[in-house]
């Protein structure tokens, strides 16, 4: 019942890593002269750009994954599903369920400083997101589930999706191909 209280997430989710990939793109696209004129060192800038996304990232998932608790379980409770806040997993799960919010952001940032295009990283990122990892994990569990986006679900759940991968190594996971994907971009 926790994930179907936050149903809703997944859009946030998703606008954050938008938000990544616009915050670097639209620098290609105007400001990269006079940036990197002000600071030459590509690292400093992207590390600047993480920083900003992921404090963003952290902000509303901060915002987002309460609300969705608080709106979620009530209707669940409204339709008789007895939601349990508090009760085992379910604080790791909500930090985590924050916590992923701001690595989506990481990977669109990443995304944007790799495609360069805005149209291109978005697309990419929403088709991966939304239906790639789907197909696979549903065609094949045993693989899908190290998928990175699915392996960063078991983060955000109470209970393990797929046993043999939990929420500490699905986090990590998750955290290690966003840090792949930035510091590609970065390169």
């Amino acid at each position: 019942l926790f994930s179907l209280a936050l149903a809703g997430l997944s859009i946030a989710q998703a606008l954050v890593g938008v938000i990544g990939v616009q915050l670097i793109t639209q620098e290609f696209r105007f400001t990269l002269r006079p940036t990197f004129s002000a600071e030459p060192r590509r690292q400093r800038v992207m590390a600047a750009k993480a920083i900003t996304i992921t404090v963003v990232g952290l902000t509303i998932g901060a915002i987002a994954v309460p609300t969705g608790l608080l709106i979620g379980g009530s209707l669940l409770e409204a339709r008789d599903f007895p939601f349990e806040s508090g009760g085992p997993g379910f604080w790791r799960a909500t930090i985590g369920a924050v916590v992923i919010t701001a690595i989506y952001g990481l990977i669109g940032l990443g995304l944007g400083a790799v495609l360069r295009s805005p149209a291109a990283a978005i697309t990419l990122y929403v088709v991966w997101v939304m239906l790639v990892e789907g197909i696979v994990y549903a065609v094949v569990p045993k693989v899908g589930q190290y998928a990175p986006f699915q392996a960063g679900s078991q983060l955000s759940s109470i209970e393990p999706i797929e046993p043999g991968l939990g929420a500490l190594w699905g986090g990590v996971l998750f955290a290690a191909f966003a840090t792949v994907v930035v510091a590609t971009g970065t390169v």
